[in-house]
């Protein structure tokens, strides 16, 4: 069955509508408890102003992340970004936590002088997996299991202890991140231009800004900004700029009942056969015949 945008549901935690907030800015719960009840199952849903850390450390998982989906099996972390459409299908057992913020939290107090450093991990979906023995896990153990703690409690400086405890956690996160993902990004100055870059993209991609656009934007030249999406994003700016477009093409596809033809427009296209063959090249299917072959009924209709 066909679903609308406004459909997916906008929650503040899984199941729970905005007006049913917490006074904490941090929240804690197990996967087990949430999970369990639900079949192990969490349908495809977005918060209107939460970032999440999903920390799994037993079980199998797919991960449905806007149109993509991936599996995961043991020791694993995922960073999820306000607004951003994600599910889960957990295997039976699955041990884990989610540690939720408010995003206005995030951006002042402990936070505001590493928000440079963190952004990558805060506005851009990251799913990583480690080892039993990378030395990160016992470090990501440790801060869960306070934080888990504090939230539990009720002493005294109870806030301010949690808000320390998971800028830990992120910094913790974010250098794991550095050893095992960023290092081809050159400079931690070249990390923030591309968090930079695709936030701009994000915010230009129906204008069909150019990759000359961006880098002027960005006070940087056409050629670096290719060097560093390529060390860093492992694409050129224009492979990156297209499956922005491509990617909000399938979910308006997927989750909307606009013809093709309106599809194209609303993502900026002037004539909606060049948007039909662009989306083809990029997928191998026309737009009516992805439509047709998704398999919509992984998305919640309420």
């Amino acid at each position: 069955m066909t679903m609308n945008v406004s459909q997916i549901p906008w929650y503040s935690l899984y199941g729970e509508t905005p007006d049913a907030e917490s006074a904490d800015d941090i929240h804690v719960e197990f996967i087990e408890d949430r999970s369990r009840e639900d079949g192990w199952l969490i349908k495809p849903h977005r918060h209107t102003q939460l970032f999440q850390i999903i920390c799994i450390f037993k079980g199998k998982t797919v991960v449905h992340l806007e149109t993509d989906q991936h599996v995961s099996e043991g020791i694993t972390i995922i960073t999820m970004p306000v607004g951003m459409v994600h599910g889960f299908e957990f295997g039976p057992g699955s041990e884990g936590v989610v540690i939720s913020i408010r995003e206005s939290a995030l951006s002042g107090g402990e936070y505001e002088k590493s928000l440079h450093f963190l952004r990558p991990i805060i506005e851009t979906p990251i799913i990583t997996s480690l080892n039993q023995d990378n030395t990160s896990v016992a470090d990501l153990k440790l801060y869960i299991q306070q934080i888990r703690q504090e939230f539990k409690g009720a002493a005294g400086g109870r806030a301010q202890s949690l808000r320390l405890l998971f800028s830990l956690l992120l910094l913790t996160l974010r250098r794991h991140l550095d050893t095992q993902h960023l290092e081809a990004t050159g400079t931690h100055s070249d990390t923030r231009i591309l968090a930079r870059f695709k936030q701009l993209v994000d915010e230009h991609y129906q204008e069909h800004w150019t990759v000359t656009d961006y880098a002027e934007k960005l006070n940087t030249s056409k050629s670096t900004l290719n060097r560093m999406c390529r060390g860093g994003l492992h694409s050129s700016a224009k492979a990156l700029i297209q499956a922005r477009l491509i990617n909000e093409a399938k979910r308006l596809l997927i989750y909307t009942r606009q013809p093709a033809d309106q599809v194209a427009y609303t993502l900026g296209f002037k004539d909606p056969a060049y948007f039909s063959r662009a989306f083809k090249k990029a997928t191998g299917m026309a737009p009516g015949q992805y439509r047709e072959s998704h398999d919509r009924e992984t998305f919640q209709n309420e």
